[in-house]
C-alpha cells in the first residue's frame, strides 16, 4: 500500500491505498491501538479487483492526534468525513475489533 494524507476536520489522516481508482472501493478499519499497516498482508488479495482504503483512525498510526473523544461514535463520525473528504462512492467496510464497531456505526 502507499499511503496518503487527507484533511479531515483541521487535522490530517493518513491512510493506505492500493487498487485502482475506477475500481470498486473498499475500505479497511483497524482495532484499537492498530493502523493501516494491521491490513499489510489482507489487503494484497483484495487489490486487483478494488480500491482498497486503509486509514489510520485520528489519534492512531500517523494520523494527527487532535485533543478530542476516542470513543466508537466520535471515531464514526470521522470515519463519515473521511469518506466525504475522499468523495468515495458506495463502498465494502471490512473492520477488525473496534474498527468492526465502527464500520457497524458508521
Amino acid at each position: 500500500m502507499d499511503l496518503f494524507s487527507v484533511s479531515v476536520e483541521d487535522h490530517e489522516i493518513a491512510y493506505g491505498a492500493a487498487g485502482t481508482a475506477a475500481s470498486p472501493p473498499v475500505g479497511f478499519v483497524h482495532g484499537w491501538g492498530a493502523s493501516h499497516q494491521f491490513w499489510r498482508e489482507t489487503v494484497p488479495a483484495f487489490q486487483n479487483r478494488f480500491r482498497c482504503v486503509a486509514p489510520d483512525l485520528p489519534g492512531f498510526g500517523v494520523s494527527e492526534r487532535p485533543r478530542r473523544e476516542y470513543t466508537v461514535p466520535s471515531l464514526a463520525a470521522s470515519l463519515a468525513k473521511f469518506v466525504d473528504a475522499l468523495r468515495l462512492p458506495a463502498f465494502d467496510l471490512v473492520g477488525h475489533s473496534m474498527g468492526g464497531a465502527i464500520a457497524t456505526t458508521f
